[in-house]
This record gives structure tokens, sequence and C-alpha cells, in this order.
């Protein structure tokens, strides 16, 4: 068994660029990346496209999840992010048409309890704490055993077992909570022979080269990049669908342009290749009239076809030119017309990596509450904003309401100007309460330092917001309610 493990196969790459690290992380991890993805966009194709975006994205991402206790709840979580933003409405029609086919055809129990549980696998296990997913893909997904699950979690072998039956209930409870009723033992029963769909031959590896080749050439990927890819790819019958849920639109537009502009490319390529042919026909034919001269040898229809070629050569060139030109000037308007966005600092977390990550440590929840205002999840945005009122604020339910509404609206405001952020100091004020220093990047590349006071409750962290503060430091010229980040101490 291989005695490295994923911190140390991910600093290996992170810090040598060793590919075989890599690819060793790909192989032990492409069967999970693929069956999440397979279960939630319901075609092969499209999961190809999901899993090579999931480890493009770690290997931008190795140096800052090296030291990460679980890799494997992090695939998960990434990969069904990825796949759920880009079908997430046609996932729900299939998932009714589905569950209307199985009821219709009678299959043994066992294949409708699992054709139910399908649809609702990933999101349920996404609900549960990174501690109880990571158990459940350590002994289900990655059927590894009570033992060797205890030696990586540092516990004795029954408490590991019993840490696994807690998290598989937990999950039972989500799923029933959705309408599935079934026992615990069946559940795991399913999930070990159902949950992990056998991986195409040569997935991995052409997963390994353009992850390696990304992780290289770019320094990160967007959801816009991962719609590109996967449209390449596409069935007429998967581009109708996505039509169909409102996502297609924008990608089409895109892929004309590119299709487009590889056209004129190719166009060049032409022109360029049939200007290298005359070039060597007119060398040779130059080189024959030079013999000719010689020895009197040179035919009048040599020369005249060598005049003809002649002729061609320069027109063909000045073409050449000017459709370089041309697309030289067409990519430069392209440039000029998009927005500058100046990079923020290597050890910032950029927010094209920004993720939902759960709120179970201080700085999760941070980057969890900006990843939300910035995508426009509101609901998730009220669910972990809590405020702090000063002592003169009367208790009004209209108040509270004009408060909640203020602080989401302008949250989700601020957090879509943000370019990327980075924790510069965590001080544990009481048992359940810790402020943390933050340096914030916006659009024009500036950065300043905040102080943002988080609260636990039931083991989960939320950012406290205080009503009308006001002093050096404050970001009220950002947001125009009275919510306010703390001036930093």
């Amino acid at each position: 068994m291989n005695e490295r493990t994923d911190s140390d196969l991910l600093r290996g790459y992170a810090e040598n660029n060793s590919e075989a690290a890599f690819t060793e992380l790909v192989n032990r991890h492409i069967a999970l990346v693929y069956s999440v993805a397979l279960r939630v966009v319901v075609d092969t194709h499209l999961a190809d496209d999901v899993t090579q975006a999931t480890f493009a994205i770690l290997a931008t991402e190795a140096r800052h999840l090296a030291g990460r206790a679980f890799l494997s709840s992090w695939l998960h979580r990434t990969a069904f992010n990825q796949a759920a933003k880009l079908v997430r409405g046609e996932m729900r029609r299939r998932a009714r048409e589905q569950e209307a086919y199985a009821m219709q055809t009678l299959p043994p129990e066992s294949d409708l309890d699992w054709t139910r549980i399908t649809p609702l696998l990933d999101a349920a296990l996404n609900k549960l704490a990174e501690a109880d997913r990571a158990v459940i893909l350590l002994r289900y997904f990655e059927k590894k055993t009570a033992r060797e699950i205890a030696a990586e979690l540092k516990l004795s072998e029954e408490a590991a077992q019993k840490r696994v039956a807690r998290a598989l209930e937990r999950l039972r409870g989500l799923l029933a909570g959705q309408g599935v009723c079934v026992s615990a033992v069946a559940l795991g029963a399913l999930i070990t022979t159902q949950a992990v769909a056998a991986v195409p031959t040569g997935l991995s590896a052409s997963v390994t080269v353009a992850a390696l080749a990304g992780g290289t050439a770019v320094g990160g990927i967007t959801l816009t990049t991962l719609k590109l890819i996967v449209m390449s790819k596409l069935k007429v019958c998967a581009v109708s669908a996505l039509v169909v849920a409102g996502v297609a639109s924008p990608l089409v537009l895109q892929h004309q342009t590119v299709t487009r502009l590889r056209e004129e490319n190719g166009a060049l390529q032409e022109q360029a290749r049939k200007a290298n042919v005359l070039r060597g026909d007119n060398e040779k034919l130059s080189g024959q009239l030079s013999d000719a001269r010689q020895s009197q040898s040179l035919t009048k229809a040599q020369l005249t076809e060598l005049l003809r070629l002649r002729g061609e050569v320069g027109p063909l060139r000045r073409d050449s030119q000017e459709l370089a030109r041309l697309r030289a000037k067409q990519l430069a308007e392209q440039a000029a017309a998009a927005p500058a966005q100046p990079a923020p600092p290597r050890d910032f977390v950029p927010a094209t990596s920004w993720a939902n990550v759960g709120a179970d440590k201080p700085e999760a929840a941070i980057q969890t509450f900006f990843w939300a205002g910035k995508h426009g999840e509101t609901n998730l945005v009220g669910s972990l904003l809590r405020w702090q009122r000063d002592a003169d604020i009367p208790a009004s339910d209209e108040l509270d309401a004009k408060f909640a509404k203020g602080m989401i609206s302008s949250s989700t405001r601020f957090a879509g100007e943000l370019q990327g952020f980075r924790v510069t100091s965590q001080h544990d004020e009481r048992d359940n309460e810790v402020r943390m220093g933050v340096e914030l990047t916006d659009q024009n590349g500036k950065t300043t330092a905040h102080s943002l006071r988080l609260v636990r409750e039931d083991n989960q962290w939320f950012p406290v917001m205080h009503v009308w503060l006001d002093g050096p430091g404050s970001i009220r010229a950002a947001m125009d309610v009275p919510p306010k980040f703390e001036p930093p101490m």
C-alpha cells in the first residue's frame, strides 16, 4: 500500500511540480469524482468534463489544499458544486422522469431505492459536517476498512466504526426528510455497491494531462471556462436540454466567437501554407532559371510558369499579412473591451477559487459568506449573518426585518466587488467567539484591512455585523445601509 498521504502528494506537486505525485492523486480519487459528476449530470460526456474541471481546480489550488485533513471531502464538494451549477434545472427534470419511469417499470426494491436516492445523495452529503462526510467517503466510496479508517483518523477501530455508524445515520435522516425511507444497513449496502461508477477507459490519463496543463499554464479556472469546455463536447440532445434550463444561450455566443476565430486562424494557416508551397516552387524554379542561364536549357514554358508563380506569391504574402494584422487588431479590441482585473497577491484566496466550504471553521465561514454574496445566494447570506445591536436601538420586528434586508443586500453588493481575501490574525475572545483580522482586495487592486467578529452556534461559525458602527477603518463608503464591518483592532 502506498504510504504517501494525500497531503504529501499535494505538497510534492505544489512545491516540486511532481507530475507523478499528481497522477497518483488522480488515480486515487477519479472514481469518486466521476461518480459524483455522473449522478448529478446523468450524462457520461458531461461527467468527463466535470471530472476534468475538478482536477484542474485541484492542480491550481494544490498549495492551499496541502494542509487539509480530508482531500476526498473537498473533491466531493467541488465536483458536486461544478456539476450542480451547470445543469441544476435539467437534473430536476431528469430526476422526476427517472422516478416516474422507475414506478412504472417496477424494478426490484433495491433498484427502486437507489433510483430514488441517486438525485438526492450528493446534496445530502454536502449538508453533513465535513468530519461525517469524510468518514462516509472513506468507508463506502473508497471502501476502506474500519482499521484503515482508524489509522487515518488516529482513533481506535471501535471508535472509527461508531463514527461511521453515526455519520451514516445522519445521512439516512437527511434522505428521510426528502421522502426516501431506507434503513441505515440498506443505505450502506446501496452506496457500497452502486455509488462508485466504472471510470471510462483513458479518462484518468486525459484528466491528468489536461489538469497539469491547466495548472501550469493558468492561475485558475472559472465557471465560464468550465461551461465553455463542456459546450465543446455536448451532443445535440444535451444542448437542447441545457437551452431549456436557460444555461446554453450565453455559451452558444461564446462558442460562435471561438468558432469564428478558429475559422480565421485556419484561413490564415492555409494562406501561409500556400505561400510556403509557392515559395518552395519559386526557389526551385529560380534555381532552374539560374541553371538555364548557364546551360541555355530552360524552356519558354518553364519561364512562363516561373513568372506566373512569382506573380501569385506577392498577393498571397500580402493577404497573409493582412489576415494577421486583422486578427491582432480583433484580439486587441477584445482585450481593451474587457475590464482589467488586477491579480490579488499570491497569499490571498482569489475570488475565482471561492466555494461553499461550510462554516465548521471561522476561515471557512468567511469564505462561504463571501462566496454566497458574490454569487447572489441571498438565502445563504441571510442564514449566515448575525448582528449586534447598540444599546440605544429599540427591539422591533419591523426594524429587525429592515436590518436583515439591508444587510443581505449590502453584503451581496460588497462581496460582488471583491477579488480576494486573506486572514491576517485570529484572536479567541471567548469560548464561542473569535475575532479575525482580514484583508480584502477590490476590483481596482486596492487592499484594505478589517476586523470581523464570528460567533459559534452548534459547531458552526457565523459572521457578526455591528449595526450603525462608525469610525476610522469602517466600510461605510462601500455599504450605504446601517450594518458595517468593524474597524481593525
